[in-house]
């Protein structure tokens, strides 16, 4: 039950190909759990048949709320998981020399040029089809197409908060049909969040803004409509290792979220079944043989798998028209979602991981921008910078390869005069 992966690809070129980013790195934060305390009954599933077989489809669920089966453990909220101001594991870019999987993005939408993509943008929106602006945390969806019902293969529990790029859907389906295909009569998986129609700020959630993220269930050995934790006694590790190989090997993931406990039991069940354990090694974090795994823990990832995915040519199209687009940021506490505007027509992003030592002013100064610049492009609200975070930097243009960064297009205000001490007696 094996199968080849080619995965290489230099994550340097992908990550202007990402704009910036369920860890991405790592999950914007994470935050992909449904909100805490709701619970409904499981999804009424499909009869396990190698033929599709047509069944009820689940009515919507309210918003923010994904189906939990009454008496397992519910899942964690995003500020359960620690992550503040969108910031953590979810949304730090993959580091050099990370594993990822192979993109071959071919479309004539990428021969576009800025300013024909805008003038198309401005004329026929729809004409540039599913668009990716910004980041999985301060993003947005253009275009955007939802993922459609299949009860013979999956359950999508929440269609209204189910939109993603084309790439995004199709790579979804592309996955779960390769288990179909390998172990026949495997009941329906669900889906649960992606993104809203338009993207942005999704209530429960610090990601899923730009169409490129998404939670899906498990497989388990009795079948389940619902999103509930997995043990040892209850995954279907076979059909779960095969899916999650499948996602790698069909599709541009740049990144996935698992619980450690999961993690170490496919890797037990996989070596125990004769898989690569070089490969093992290069994906899953619980090996800690490699420098960055793409398949890492996120607090809140036992009773559902995150995805990200690279969708090269909607991401690819956001960055054309990314000044065009409003960009909703996660509100503050009991606020509603603020735009943020988006990078200027023209601007270019740069991936900047931050050393100790660095400032707004330092990197404004090196990048030829200005330190507002920096801040919108980030959703940043204050000067503080976090060593260790990639931050996306919006240039003019990018540098040629090998030709050095502007070093300065940004004049630093002069210091204010001090004042003279006034002539006379000092006191004491």
């Amino acid at each position: 039950m094996t199968f080849s992966l080619g995965l290489s690809a230099p994550l340097s070129a992908r990550l202007l190909a990402l704009a910036g980013p369920c860890f991405v790195g790592l999950l914007s934060v994470t935050g992909c759990a449904p909100t805490a305390g709701a619970v409904h009954p499981p999804a009424r599933m499909a009869p396990a048949a190698s033929a599709p077989v047509v069944a009820p489809i689940p009515p919507p669920l309210p918003a923010g709320v994904l189906s939990v089966e009454s008496g397992a453990e519910e899942p964690e909220t995003a500020e359960e998981e620690g992550h503040e101001d969108g910031e953590g594991p979810d949304d730090e870019d993959s580091p050099d020399g990370a594993v990822v999987s192979p993109t071959t993005a071919t479309s004539p939408l990428l021969a576009l040029s800025d300013a024909e993509a805008q003038a198309r943008y401005k004329k026929d929106p729809t004409s540039l089809g599913p668009i990716s602006v910004g980041r999985p945390n301060a993003g947005a969806l253009v275009n955007g197409v939802v993922m459609p019902q299949n009860p013979a293969k999956w359950i999508v529990l929440e269609p209204g908060l189910a939109w993603g790029t084309q790439e995004t859907v199709d790579a979804i389906a592309k996955a779960i049909d390769r288990v179909h295909s390998e172990h026949p009569n495997t009941a329906p998986i669900p889906i649960g969040h992606i993104s809203s129609k338009h993207g942005g700020y999704l209530p429960v959630h610090k990601s899923h803004q730009a169409g490129r993220d998404v939670d899906i269930g498990y497989y388990f050995t009795t079948p389940k409509g619902a999103f509930i934790s997995g043990t040892a006694k209850n995954l279907d590790l076979a059909r779960n290792l095969t899916f999650i190989k499948a996602m790698f090997a069909v599709s541009d993931v740049e990144m996935m979220f698992i619980d450690t406990s999961i993690q170490k039991l496919l890797v037990e069940y996989a070596l125990s079944h004769g898989e690569d354990s070089a490969w093992l090694d290069k994906m899953f974090q619980v090996r800690q043989k490699a420098g960055f795994a793409p398949i890492r823990h996120v607090r809140g990832h036992k009773n559902h798998i995150h995805v990200r995915y690279v969708s090269p040519v909607a991401s690819a199209m956001g960055r054309k028209i990314a000044g065009m687009v409003a960009i909703h940021s996660a509100p503050p506490s009991g606020g509603k979602g603020a735009p943020v505007p988006a990078a200027a027509v023209g601007e270019k992003l740069v991936a900047h991981r931050a050393r100790s030592g660095d400032t707004l002013q330092i990197l404004a100064k090196r990048y030829g921008t200005s330190i507002e610049a920096i801040k919108r492009a980030n959703a940043l609200k204050g000067d503080a910078l976090k060593a260790g975070h990639v931050y996306q930097i919006p240039v003019p243009a990018l540098p040629k390869p090998g030709s050095p960064l502007p070093q300065t297009a940004h004049k630093p205000s002069k210091p204010a005069p001090q004042k003279q001490p006034k002539k006379g007696k000092s006191g004491g």
